[in-house]
């Protein structure tokens, strides 16, 4: 199958968060798909953290969106430049106040393939301690909370965990072993 040709494209909209594309595309079957919309969104890392004594550090933050508190991993927009790694690094010690000395890569999600275009990298990291406060963002108003993971596992199973890619996130974790 073949990629669609963008025959024109506009920023009808930009914010600090988020931009939004109209475009005017050719489909391989020669149809136009027109005002098409795509949210473009910078890449996001999601951090699966373990504390030395194995408990998975999770955030109970408010999503205006969904319109409630959802318990999820931690997760944040890369900046400009930044490598993932780095980006994980940088947002578990932000949001949560814990820290590591590396994290690895486990996985690279798209989480709205049809509307969006930002990719989720996701990062494993061992033995996370508390070593400052959180440096939250404006918006933010986080809790962390800190599980065994089968207890995350289940929260999963049993719809505590309900976010998409945070699902995916700690069932990939748990079919490969890494917890």
């Amino acid at each position: 199958m073949k990629k669609w040709k963008v025959l024109s494209s506009k920023r009808v909209f930009r914010s600090k968060y988020m931009s939004l594309l109209e475009q005017k595309c050719l489909m391989p079957s020669g149809r136009i798909a027109d005002k098409y919309y795509l949210v473009e969104k910078k890449d996001v890392v999601m951090i699966l953290a373990l504390t030395k004594k194995k408990q998975v550090i999770l955030v109970n933050e408010y999503k205006h969106g969904a319109g409630e508190v959802l318990l999820q991993l931690p997760i944040g927009f890369m900046e400009k430049g930044e490598k993932p790694a780095r980006a994980a690094l940088r947002e578990l010690a932000e949001e949560t106040g814990f820290t590591a000395k590396k994290a690895a890569q486990i996985g690279k999600f798209i989480s709205s393939p049809s509307d969006m275009t930002n990719k989720i990298y996701l990062f494993f990291v061992k033995d996370a301690q508390k070593t400052q406060e959180q440096h939250l963002d404006e918006t933010e108003e986080i809790n962390v909370v800190l599980m065994p993971f089968l207890k995350v596992a289940d929260a999963v199973l049993r719809g505590r965990i309900k976010v998409m890619p945070h699902m995916a996130a700690i069932l990939l974790a748990k079919e490969k072993g890494l917890v």
